[in-house]
């Protein structure tokens, strides 16, 4: 689930289509990488 609001939060971003948008999406990937990550690491422990 946070992983989806992170990506629609790269959508919002990139809707202009302006490179600094494009850029802060691509650095939102890190984010991304890490949710989903924990979440998968929460998941087995559950």
């Amino acid at each position: 689930m946070v992983a989806g609001v992170l990506f629609v939060h790269q959508g919002r971003l990139t809707a202009r289509r302006e490179r600094d948008g494009y850029f802060r999406a691509f650095m939102n990937n890190n984010q991304v990488g890490m949710a989903l990550f924990l979440g998968l690491l929460l998941a087995d422990r559950v």
